[in-house]
């Protein structure tokens, strides 16, 4: 039950309800709502003798409810934002991420800032690092030596890999050897990332290790650490895979008289492929980079002779043969070997039995229609790799889009 509150307001008697207090067994409380005010008025009345009926239960919970409240607005403008002025002596920070070390040291900033711009940090009124605009972010793309080289314990993988192949040009490898070893033992906090910086050099470009006192010097580095265990036992085992074998050749397993009938096509394509591979593989991208400039491309000479000899060697093995049966094999043959290299993305030797094979059409013009229909379209489009149409653009797709490695791209192009 429940008691019933009474009091007085505008003279008149009215009653307000508490939930959890009791009333007399003889009272009830009936609630009208005034609809003539905009006030809710009680009128308490007492009836004898009717039933009372049970009050309505209200959960703890209701009565723990909060009101709702409104969402909060700010009371900033929305179109107000940061921007970055060009004349902010601390706006390079936004490309380079450079902090001011100490109060010493000497304050850098922007020469010039403009979209897709070069940028210039500018140091004592020197340029340190110009900044170029390319895939869609500003990148190193040339500087003093010095800026260059503490980049290297800043910036991300790529441009380790193209500070590294491009070093040789304003400093030698024994030099930059020394700089890393002093940074190791001089700041601790960057001894993993110059051991990451000799394992990028060692992997990609090893050829720079090929001076022996360059590479007793990292040697000799290497043993004395045994701190960075799995660091230093990756490098070892790349020098290791470099080391020369030294082996008994064994003698020749196939005859150097045996005609090429006899030898598999597939085990062929392979042989070409491996030798190569092998040749590709000893170019360096300096000497690619810098052909022309200097006189010595031993890779790329090697691979020129190999190009010209492959040809040669298609050429006079279907002129010299004089049976009309054996010339239609032999065209067969070659046909099935360039397509095998073709599968094995062995693209250069493709295209240069594909070069011989083509030469040699108005020559063997009875020997070539007498082939089938199948040998005919797959050397049509063996051929379509040497089409030289926006700027052999069949070739490029479907070098592009090779995703099986090892791929022996085609050197001339």
């Amino acid at each position: 039950m429940y008691q019933i509150n009474t009091r007085k307001r505008r003279n008149s008697e009215t009653m307000m309800i508490h939930p959890l207090s009791p009333i007399p067994s003889s009272q009830s409380a009936i609630c009208i709502q005034d609809n003539t005010t905009s006030d809710l008025t009680y009128t308490s009345r007492f009836l004898d003798n009717q039933p009372i009926l049970p009050p309505r239960k209200v959960s703890d919970s209701a009565l723990l409810k909060k009101p709702m409240i409104p969402p909060r607005t700010s009371s900033m403008p929305l179109n107000n934002r940061l921007q970055i002025k060009k004349s902010d002596e601390n706006s390079w920070t936004t490309f380079l991420k450079l902090n001011k070390k100490s109060k010493n040291h000497p304050i850098k900033k922007i020469k010039s800032v403009g979209l897709k711009e070069n940028v210039r940090v500018v140091e004592n009124d020197q340029t340190i690092l110009v900044l170029g605009w390319t895939e869609d972010r500003y990148q190193i793309i040339a500087g003093k030596r010095e800026a260059l080289f503490e980049k290297l314990m800043e910036e991300e993988e790529n441009y380790v890999d193209v500070y590294l192949m491009n070093h040789t040009n304003f400093i030698s490898s024994t030099k930059l050897l020394n700089q890393l070893i002093q940074v190791f033992y001089t700041q601790c906090a960057l001894q993993t990332r110059i051991l990451f910086i000799i394992h990028r050099w060692l992997l990609l470009y090893f050829y720079d290790f090929n001076d022996k006192l360059l590479l007793d010097q990292l040697n000799s580095f290497l043993s004395q650490e045994y701190i960075f265990n799995d660091q230093i036992y990756q490098m070892q085992s790349i020098i290791q895979q470099h080391r020369p074998c030294l082996y008994i050749q064994p003698k020749h397993i196939i005859p150097a008289d045996r005609p090429i009938f006899s030898i598999n096509s597939q085990d062929l394509a392979h042989y070409l492929s491996l030798v190569d591979h092998y040749l590709f593989d000893y170019i360096s991208s300096n000497e690619l980079i810098h052909y022309g400039d200097k006189d010595e491309h031993l890779g790329v000479d090697l691979m020129t002779q190999r190009f010209n000899k492959l040809n040669r060697w298609v050429i006079n093995e279907l002129v010299g043969i004089k049976s009309l049966k054996l010339k239609k094999v032999l065209i067969t043959k070659f046909i099935e070997i360039s397509k095998i290299c073709f599968e094995l993305n062995n693209f250069h030797s493709s295209m240069i039995i594909t070069m011989g094979l083509s030469s040699t059409c108005t020559k063997l013009k009875q020997a070539w229609q007498s082939l089938s229909h199948r040998d005919t379209n797959t050397f049509r489009l063996l051929q379509k790799l040497l089409n030289v149409n926006a700027n052999m653009r069949y070739y490029r797709h479907k070098l592009q889009s090779v995703q099986k490695l090892p791929c022996i791209p085609f050197l001339p192009v």
